[in-house]
């Protein structure tokens, strides 16, 4: 097994790291990866590569991890965000009616108010 895990484990970090995007946890995700192979390499059929195989527990893993880790993200309103808000649910009124009732594009234009600027 300490071959196939030399030959294999770059390659599964690697996937683990595209799923997860935080190489901590994709460095978690090979371990459990791994230890899950050990434990059932009886159950290998030879129907894949062996590549396949570990891919296939690897995004196992992941899935576990994102279900037992999956958390609802909060969001703090305060007087700006409430007027934002707003503004956007009678935005999308405007949209709604506009594709029912066929209004010129004009109309759907936010308030300046609530233009954006982005900053990186």
């Amino acid at each position: 097994m300490e071959d196939i895990y030399q030959e294999y484990s770059k390659a599964v970090y690697n996937y683990l790291l595209s799923l997860t995007k935080n190489k901590h946890i994709a460095e978690e995700l090979v371990q459990e990866t791994f230890y899950s192979a050990v434990k059932n390499i009886n159950n290998f059929k030879n129907e894949s590569s062996v590549k396949t195989w570990l891919y296939k527990i690897a995004k196992n893993k992941w899935i576990d991890y994102y279900k037992k880790n999956k958390k609802s993200k909060e969001i703090s309103i305060n007087e700006d965000s409430k007027e934002l808000l707003k503004c956007l649910k009678k935005y999308w009124k405007k949209v709604h009616h506009t594709f029912m009732n066929g209004l010129e594009k004009e109309e759907l234009k936010l308030p300046s108010l609530f233009e954006i600027e982005l900053i990186f």
